[in-house]
């Protein structure tokens, strides 16, 4: 692989695959049987609506409200991925449509393109996993895995470890 995916890990370190495989099992676990994301959102002819829990809660003490605070701070970690992921979806279908991508600052088009690399590194791997791939969203927005990080590889390197990230989750 490229100098900035090395296929040549350290003896004790994983390789690019087996790390992202250990994230996406730890998603899986962390998701257990409830779908995540078809549970938040809605997608329409008007746009996507996202489903947001308004509710009242009364603490008791300063353990209640911390635990509270831990789970807010999980929940917003999960909706702002499932956000971030379907406005990448929404500008590679613009793209593969030949349609305009509006314009963004130059860092925030920079992370939006490493997000991209990402989703497409995702949607392959769903695609190859068959009727269990769609799972792999809830794992990634489960751990708000930022695929970003494989960004800097080149699109042979990240097919490649997306596929044997895939060969690993079928011997699981």
């Amino acid at each position: 692989m490229g100098d900035l995916c090395p296929d040549d890990p350290k003896p004790d370190s994983l390789t690019p695959a087996e790390q992202l495989f250990k994230k996406l099992r730890e998603g899986l676990i962390s998701a257990g049987e409830n779908p995540i994301i078809a549970g938040l959102i809605s997608v329409t002819d008007d746009g996507v609506i996202l489903h947001l829990e308004s509710r009242t809660i009364q603490f008791k003490n300063a353990e209640e409200m911390w635990a509270e605070a831990g789970k807010l701070v999980r929940s917003a970690a999960v909706v702002s991925w499932i956000l971030r992921f379907l406005s990448t979806c929404e500008r590679l279908g613009r793209r593969e449509l030949l349609q305009h991508v509006p314009d963004a600052k130059e860092s925030e088009e920079k992370k939006k393109i490493r997000w991209e690399h990402g989703v497409k590194m995702l949607n392959r791997m769903v695609n190859k996993l068959g009727p269990f791939g769609p799972r792999l969203y809830d794992a990634a927005a489960a751990k708000n895995l930022l695929l970003t990080s494989y960004a800097d590889c080149s699109k042979e390197d990240r097919n490649a470890i997306a596929d044997e990230a895939v060969r690993l989750l079928l011997e699981w």
